[in-house]
């Protein structure tokens, strides 16, 4: 069986260091392959996807030109036990922010190493073919009074983040800003069953929805967002 976990390290990138490792120290918890019986040379043939956001690209960038070495995605080798806990039988540390093209066809193959936290195998041999393939996209900047074309059959997700107000002497001031998407029916008129804002989190049929309301600013990340599934939209609004 494999397990694959995607993580990080704030200390030496990838180096697990010989520490303790467990699902809760991951950043995700990806997932867990079949089981392939009684062969030495098991394919399980299994994809994991995942999407990580800006903030994380960002915190990537910032450990890498430290000399760190970022995040990573682990897989853990068992060999499954029916009767008693299953069996480590080595580990493979791929790096995230190495360019990765690989395909299905043309896997990488990373050496299984003995040791990974307090997982340990006396006698581990071999390698481990892994496709990773690591896809960036741009997030445009909405300024006051652009338009940015979007496709009716497309999923958008708006955010907003601010800060708290820091004085001088070192104190701290809440600040309170709102997100609101204001839904137009065909007649022009604003359609408030599917305006979503603080007062109503999801519109009609749940195609739109509001993350929740920020009164502080203390917040990490997208203090409020606003998800839309344009082709679940109700037919009365534009």
């Amino acid at each position: 069986t494999n397990t694959c976990t995607n993580t990080n390290n704030n200390k030496n990138g990838c180096d697990d260091g010989g520490g303790d490792f467990d699902r809760d120290n991951a950043l995700l918890f990806l997932g867990k392959t079949r089981t392939v019986p009684k062969t030495l040379n098991p394919m399980w043939n299994t994809t994991f996807k995942t999407k990580k956001g800006q903030q994380d690209a960002k915190k990537w960038i910032s450990l890498a030109s430290k000399g760190n070495d970022g995040p990573c995605i682990i897989c853990l080798i068992f060999d499954e036990d029916t009767f008693s806990q299953d069996d480590f039988m080595g580990a493979v540390i791929i790096p995230l922010l190495s360019s990765h093209h690989d395909t299905e066809d043309t896997p990488s193959w990373y050496r299984v190493e003995p040791r990974f936290g307090h997982y340990f195998c006396k006698d581990v041999s071999g390698d481990l073919g892994v496709s990773v393939n690591v896809l960036g996209s741009s997030m445009p900047r909405m300024i006051r009074g652009n338009a940015i074309p979007l496709s009716s059959q497309s999923s958008i997700q708006v955010g907003v983040r601010w800060d708290m107000v820091q004085s001088s002497i070192g104190t701290t001031r809440a600040v309170d800003l709102d997100l609101s998407c204001v839904a137009i029916d065909v007649h022009g008129n604003v359609s408030m069953n599917d305006t979503v804002y603080y007062g109503n989190m999801r519109n009609s049929n749940n195609s739109m929805y509001h993350s929740g309301d920020e009164r502080s600013g203390e917040k990490e990340g997208e203090d409020e967002t606003i998800v839309c599934h344009l082709n679940r939209m109700p037919s009365h609004i534009v």
